[in-house]
């Protein structure tokens, strides 16, 4: 029957690695990444979500696009955003603002927190249930 238990962490578990992934994507493009100079391209609303959209190179000259959030630019910036792409994987890419960002003030510690919290709380609901 304590087995049945485990099933409930399948949830928070997920949340949790999902922020994970988010915080190794940042570690892999503050340690290898390249530094270019991308143009705005535009605005997006997708679902709801407002974001800027911008155009940028890789050092084979093939054209990647990235999705940013306005506050992962700069104040008064203009249509030039400084992007920061893994050379390996060169859709991977972040603004350089968002990945100068403190680890705290990210939607990955976000994912993390949230995953760890649920996990607590259900842990303190399946010991109280006994």
């Amino acid at each position: 029957m304590s087995g049945f238990y485990l099933l409930g962490y399948l949830v928070p578990v997920a949340v949790f690695i999902l922020g994970a992934s988010g915080y190794f994507r940042r570690f892999i493009l503050k340690r290898r990444g390249v530094c270019v100079t991308g143009a705005r391209a535009g605005e997006s609303w997708n679902a709801g979500i407002y974001s800027l959209i911008v155009h940028y190179k890789d050092q084979d000259g093939d054209k990647h696009r990235l999705s940013v959030s306005p506050e992962n630019v700069p104040k008064g910036s203009s249509s030039k955003i400084s992007v920061v792409y893994d050379p390996k994987k060169p859709d991977s890419a972040l603004s350089e603002f968002e990945l100068r960002k403190s680890a705290w003030k990210t939607t990955d510690m976000l994912f993390c927190c949230l995953g760890f919290g649920i996990a607590v709380g259900y842990t303190v609901a399946v010991l109280t249930m006994r």
